[in-house]
């Protein structure tokens, strides 16, 4: 009969601990009655049994019990939603202005280049030596050239250009007038092939400028003609256009 009634109580929360009184009790009755010869066992068995299953249940409920009150007094801390970062500030890097430490000097050459360059084509070393032909020093004259916004293959270009309009030239000689002007030899080829030109044209117009100050035979026009730079083909197109 105990175990009956702390199994009972086992099932209901709050009263298991009735339960784990109650539950030893029908336990030890229950080994008694095993022992007495003159008890009946069955019940004796179904008291122990009884007794060790109320014992079990009251544990488990017990235990959910104190689980449950245990997460209501401590709920889970609240997680900290994410924090919205700002991008960094764009950092602007000042680039020193060269001028700003610049003597008269420099400044003064580097005006005089500008002005040069602005009206005719010039390589960079012979800008230098036209600077320092004005009385510039070297190091303020090529501080001067090396400070001015220039793209020296255009000005090659424009001083190849300026050869052509005024002077007929064989595409080697071009290119050697040009490095004569202290172009290099690569900036003067690259210019040289840039240019707008027929140089049968140029041939021609070579020929024609010797013709007018002295007599040529076809040949010996030839030979000239392959002397400047033509090729045999050009200098052969230029006599037959003079007449010879």
């Amino acid at each position: 009969m105990i175990g009956i009634v702390a199994a009972v109580l086992a099932i209901i929360p709050f009263l298991g601990v009735v339960a784990f009184l109650l539950g030893p009790v029908a336990v030890i009755l229950g080994i008694i009655g095993l022992r007495l010869k003159f008890r009946k066992r069955g019940t004796a068995l179904a008291g122990l049994v009884l007794g060790v299953l109320a014992l079990i249940i009251a544990s488990i409920v017990i235990t959910s019990i104190a689980s449950g009150i245990k997460s209501a007094t401590n709920p889970p801390a609240p997680s900290n939603p994410p924090v919205a970062t700002s991008p960094a500030p764009e950092t602007t890097v000042l680039t020193p202005n060269p001028l700003d430490n610049a003597t008269p000097g420099q400044k003064n050459a580097l005006r005089k280049a500008e002005s040069y360059i602005e009206f005719q084509a010039f390589s960079r070393q012979g800008l230098v030596e036209q600077l320092e032909f004005n009385k510039f020093s070297p190091e303020d004259a090529t501080w001067a050239v090396d400070h001015l916004t220039v793209d020296w293959r255009d000005q090659a270009t424009r001083k190849a250009q300026s050869y052509l309009e005024n002077q007929a030239f064989s595409r080697q000689g071009l290119i050697d007038q040009l490095v004569f002007n202290k172009f290099p030899a690569e900036d003067a080829t690259w210019a040289v092939d840039h240019v707008t030109v027929d140089w049968n044209e140029q041939a021609a117009k070579k020929g024609k400028s010797y013709l007018e100050n002295q007599a040529f035979s076809r040949e010996g026009l030839i030979d000239q003609l392959v002397f400047n730079g033509f090729t045999r083909q050009q200098a052969e197109y230029a006599v037959t256009q003079a007449g010879l």
